[in-house]
């Protein structure tokens, strides 16, 4: 085909599309100064307005096309399937958008988005089911959700989604006078709403502010959600539709303003993902400066050929430089809008924010943001005063930039430089100077590394760890204030700082001093030198204490990334990072994850310095912890006890390693539910770390913690309680400002006293310690644990509810929050806050392969029969439940799980042969959970007298009062009883309603 041919084509089949008077204003743009070209479409729209039904009338003996109607009738109050029609809220290229009402099975308002008129070809109808496959694969709270689709009578495809009453963002923004700040964390979420669709294999292809609503949570939060995927591709081999879907040739996709220039070359046929990262840059250099890289009015007039030689060839001015270039007027227009003024707006733009922008708008995609995830984490990185990845190009980038352009200049420069070489030998004598300098300051960096290293807790034992913390601060000033101008010398001590501030457990300190360390590595030593990755390694470490899993991981993937260039795959430091890397995905609960990587590890460890050494341990243990958490103790004892051992031989015996796997081979024991074997080890755990760090160490609490709950598991009660008191009373006289020893003192005392039935001192201390002042803090946890059982025995069912709400905010990473809060819900009969929490859970935890942690989601989305949840992605997590070896007392729980969903789908005989499992196990309330799912699948079976006779056991087991109401017994029992009691009433309801007891939670 010839160019003339395809321009004619691309200008041709746009214009059909358009309404009169639309056509003559795109055809002035389009075919601005060429005549002929104008001449020319003109004659091919009177052909085919000409051409009548020429087309859709078959010939004799052939069977006719399907043809559509026009949507003509489509007007509020009309029905398509099971929706009214209400109001027209939007057009798209080949779609007309309703408000719908939806009656069955639940009553609310929707989208609707329908053919338009007169846009019934094969190809806009499979380009129309692409996009609603493309939706149908998302689950994200930031992308429009799909619930149903269909075809209307006249066979018009449909598709109903979420309505998203909302502005677009640039609008929100500006309405809501956002500063750049704010702009910036929305921009956040949108760019993880992209990767996810990216990571489903669909590219949006038309990003854009009015593509992205934002609307408002009930609390006030602002929530973006991306909308229109009429133009998505998949970038998988995944079929989106059964019908071809093919861009004409030369057909722009997309809008001129957001298009990436690989989308306007338009001959590339491998458009990937990296074009949403493009459009994704214009809208972030739209929310910083009010308007596009380029004037979309003045593209539009210039017509098709010009905008896509703008797109793919002019460079657009940084952020900072277009701001500068604005009317007086416009710029205050714009900094009013974002709460500033104008010189400090400009100042924002300038450096950092310029660089992200330029890197996301690179004409080379290869030169942009990998990933969407990459533009957001380069953002967060300047939100949090962080160094970013989209650095200036090299100096010898541009250097080789401007040689190329000045080739004869630089072979005159040659001459000069090799007059110029001959100088250096002048200056050769002050070299041999410098190098005795460098000595010098080495003797001093060893003398203060030595000083620093006996504020370590592992060295001054039995020292008061305040007064060393006092030093250490003191020390770390003066480095960063005394040695400014010997960078290589503080970046050293700030290192050495921050790993004793880890040490004493300071771990915001620690980070900070590790992430001034790494500032400093980077222009001394290079972006990606040893160095740097030293100090990202060291900075992973101190995140990774924090809790801070994302940017840990981050950190470590980082710093493996750099050891391997420089240190290659079989190095020491590239074993220590991957175990660092697996430490971080065990405390996500991605053990499928971390094994590989500690097994890899100790391949590099066992190969280089054989099974019994330090880092061969340091990797063994942690992989005993994943065997711990992956239900396999048995197998994580043996190996916790091979870790003491090694240690043993090769370190001190009051090392703090030493300390730790005591308390590994207490853990592995008691986790085996052989607690008095347990015992003993947890007491000399707990000796070790009182010598070594005192009872304010978070190791030291994690002991006194374990020990008590053991002693509890034993009953005795006593022996508990005086331990907490001990530690509370020792931490109260040393008199110092940190809470949260404190706080775990009170928790361990409160439950002590909890279960010694002593109610009315739990509640003075609650009312004396529950401060208003705590409220909103993540301090008052254990007191709010304390009180959410003193509730939920009360059966204070709307009261527990609000404090289990408020621990899934501040603890969200104890999973068993969740049960607490599906609990009281269930109590309070409060089923639309229930159906959020199942659509949370869904769309955290529907690809979990913890079995613990599969098990006990799975067990809240099942607690009703007709929960909204989507069934196919309960079912999954419900198999990754019972996933584990039989005979595991927890087992018995994973049956129940699965015994309940077999009954949810209707498959009862199923149901029955799991329910029968899980009443063998040793736990009353998951019997009793067995015997409801039993009598209801009986019951759907015909069998009506042994449903009855399933029910009686249940209720029996699980009384509607149960015998420890109100007392102290079973801490945390009522969470399993209301569980097993809601099933157990449901199977009321269901075989004998009239008997379904008043007093039912």
């Amino acid at each position: 085909m010839t160019e003339e041919f395809d321009r004619d084509l691309a200008v041709f089949t746009a214009a059909v599309q358009m309404s009169a008077d639309a056509r003559a204003v795109f055809l002035d743009q389009a075919c601005k100064g060429d005549d002929e070209l104008r001449l020319r479409i003109e004659a091919l729209l009177r052909a085919h307005e000409g051409m009548g039904d020429f087309l859709d009338v078959a010939p004799p003996g052939i069977a006719p096309r399907q043809v559509y109607p026009p949507l003509a009738g489509m007007v509020p109050g009309e029905w398509i399937g099971h929706y009214t029609l209400v109001r027209q809220i939007g057009e798209g290229g080949c779609g007309v958008v309703y408000e719908a009402e939806q009656e069955k099975p639940v009553r609310r308002r929707v989208a609707l988005k329908i053919i338009k008129p007169g846009m019934d070809t094969q190809s806009v109808i499979a380009r129309f089911e692409a996009e609603r496959q493309a939706l149908a694969m998302m689950d994200h709270p930031n992308i429009a959700k799909v619930f149903d689709a269909g075809a209307t009578e006249s066979g018009r495809p449909y598709f109903v989604m979420e309505l998203v009453r909302g502005v677009k963002i640039t609008d929100y923004c500006d309405q809501k006078s956002l500063t750049t700040v704010e702009r910036l964390e929305l921009f956040v979420v949108v760019c993880h709403a992209v990767q996810h669709a990216h990571q489903k294999g669909i590219i949006h292809r038309d990003i854009k502010p009015s593509n992205i609503l934002v609307t408002e949570m009930p609390d006030g939060v602002a929530l973006p959600v991306v909308i229109d995927f009429g133009i998505a591709k998949a970038t998988t081999n995944q079929p989106l539709t059964d019908k071809t879907v093919f861009t004409a040739l030369e057909m722009l996709i997309g809008t001129p303003a957001y298009m990436s220039p690989e989308q306007a070359a338009l001959a590339s046929p491998d458009v990937d993902t990296r074009s949403d990262i493009y459009s994704l840059g214009v809208l972030f250099y739209e929310l910083l400066t009010g308007s596009t890289p380029f004037d979309t009015r003045e593209l539009l007039k210039e017509g098709l050929d010009e905008i896509r030689r703008v797109i793919r060839e002019e460079e657009p001015l940084r952020p900072s430089v277009r701001l500068s270039r604005q009317t007086p007027s416009d710029q205050a227009a714009l900094a009013q809008h974002r709460k500033t003024e104008p010189p400090r707006l400009t100042r924002t733009l300038h450096g950092d924010l310029d660089w992200i922008a330029i890197k996301a708008l690179e004409k080379d995609r290869t030169r942009r943001y990998a990933t969407a995830n990459d533009l957001a984490l380069d953002v967060k990185r300047y939100l949090a005063h962080e160094p970013i990845s989209a650095r200036p190009p090299s100096k010898l980038y541009l250097f080789g930039r401007v040689v190329r352009r000045h080739r004869l200049l630089f072979i005159a420069i040659g001459l000069v430089v090799a007059l110029f070489l001959a100088g250096l030998i002048i200056v050769s004598a002050s070299l041999a100077r410098e190098r005795r300098e460098s000595a010098k300051s080495q003797q001093i960096t060893r003398f203060l590394e030595n000083m620093l290293q006996s504020a370590g807790p592992s060295v001054a034992l039995g020292q008061d760890t305040a007064l060393l913390r006092g030093i250490l601060d003191r020390t770390a000033e003066r480095v960063t204030n005394e040695l400014a101008n010997q960078p290589a010398i503080e970046m050293e001590l700030l290192r050495l700082t921050g790993q004793i501030y880890q040490e004493l457990a300071e771990y915001p300190k620690a980070e900070a001093t590790h992430r001034a360390a790494l500032a400093l590595a980077r222009p001394l030593y290079g972006l990606e030198s040893d160095e740097a990755a030293t100090s990202l390694n060291d900075l992973g470490l101190a995140l990774w204490r924090e809790g801070k899993l994302p940017e840990a991981e981050t950190a470590h993937r980082e710093a493996l990334v750099l050891r391997r260039r420089h240190r290659g795959n079989r190095s020491r430091e590239v074993a220590a990072s991957l175990v660092n890397l697996a430490n971080v995905y065990r405390h996500a609960h991605q053990p499928g994850v971390a094994v590989p990587l500690v097994q890899e590890a100790l391949g590099i460890q066992t190969n280089l310095l054989g099974m019994e050494s330090r880092e061969t341990a340091d990797s063994l243990r942690v992989l005993s912890i994943l065997l711990g958490d992956q239900g396999k103790r048995a197998e994580a004892e043996v190996m916790a006890r091979r870790v003491l051992e090694i240690r043993r031989k090769l370190l001190h015996p009051d090392d703090p390693l030493i300390a730790a796997s005591l308390a590994d081979v207490g853990w592995t024991i008691v986790k085996q539910e052989k607690w008095s074997q347990g015992e003993p080890i947890q007491r000399e755990a707990l000796a070790l770390r009182l010598k070594l760090f005192g009872h304010a160490h978070p190791s030291t609490i994690e002991s006194l913690n374990s020990l008590c709950w053991n002693l509890e598991h034993q009953r005795k009660y006593p022996e508990a309680e005086a331990l907490h008191r001990q530690g509370l009373a020792f931490w109260v006289a040393r008199g110092e400002g940190e809470t949260a020893p404190a706080l775990s003192r009170l928790d361990g005392l409160m439950r002590d006293l909890l279960v010694e039935k002593k109610l009315a001192e739990t509640e003075q201390i609650l009312n004396t310690a529950l401060t208003p002042s705590l409220l909103g803090k993540t301090s008052c946890v254990p007191f709010l644990k304390v009180r959410l059982d003193l509730l939920a025995r009360r059966r204070q069912w709307p009261e527990a509810a609000v404090d289990a709400a408020l621990l899934l905010q501040y603890d969200s990473a104890d999973l068993y929050r969740y049960h607490q809060l599906a609990g009281t819900l269930a109590g309070s009969h409060n089923r639309p806050a229930y159906d959020q929490l199942c659509q949370k859970i869904i769309s955290q935890f529907a690809d979990t392969t913890n079995r613990d942690v599969a098990e006990r989601m799975a067990q809240v989305c099942l607690l009703y029969p007709d929960s909204v949840v989507a069934s196919r992605l309960v079912e999954k997590m419900v198999d990754t439940a019972v996933t584990v070896t039989n005979g595991q007392p927890e087992y018995a729980f994973g049956q129940v799980c699965k015994a309940m969903a077999c009954y949810r789908m209707g498959r009862y005989p199923e149901a029955i042969v799991w329910a029968d499992k899980a009443v063998q196990g040793p736990y009353l309330h998951a019997q009793g959970k067995a015997y409801a799912v039993l009598a209801m699948a009986q019951w759907k079976l015909g069998q009506q007298d042994t449903a009855h006779a399933m029910l009686a056991k249940g209720d029996a087991l699980v009384p509607h009062t149960p015998a420890g109401r109100d007392t102290g017994e079973d801490l945390g029992a009522w969470v399993g009883w209301i569980f097993a009691r809601v099933s157990l009433d449901e199977a009321v309801d269901l075989i004998n309603p009239a008997k379904l007891e008043t007093g039912k939670p």
